[in-house]
């Protein structure tokens, strides 16, 4: 089971398991329950293991964009405030262990700039929109 870390940036989400050796082998997905004030927003997912020291190792990573939930060749309508469910593939096929007194760690932010591209989140020019992922 994943808790949600507290922290002061609230555009960052932060999970993360108990201490356990887990090995895991398949595709990885990640289901998020989201919202927004604006009319596009985006949503990159970040798998981790975190060691005994607190230091992140990323696994695993990807990117949606909300406009694209159904499908990359048509965008959907995103309406201000509207609950959508997410699915962000996160890996096609791992095979990975997470050694002893390790956590498993995922990170939910709205941006993964220059890595991936930005959004403005009105689908012309940057607004400040706010996200909501509910639990």
């Amino acid at each position: 089971m994943l808790h949600r870390l507290s922290d002061e940036n609230a555009e960052v989400a932060h999970y993360r398991s108990a201490h356990r050796a887990v090995a895991y082998r398949g595709a990885i997905t990640v289901q998020l329950d989201v919202s927004t004030t604006g009319a596009d927003t985006n949503f990159a997912v970040r798998l981790i293991d975190v060691d005994t020291t607190g230091v992140d190792l990323l696994i695993g990573e990807s990117f949606q964009r909300l406009k694209l939930r159904d499908t990359l060749s048509t965008p959907s309508e995103v309406l201000p405030g509207v609950r959508y469910s997410v699915e962000v593939k996160l890996t096609n096929a791992l095979a990975y262990t997470f050694a002893t007194g390790h956590s498993v760690g995922i990170i939910v932010t709205s941006s993964n700039y220059d890595r991936f591209d930005k959004n403005p989140t009105t689908g012309t020019t940057s607004v400040l929109a706010h996200r909501r992922l509910f639990p």
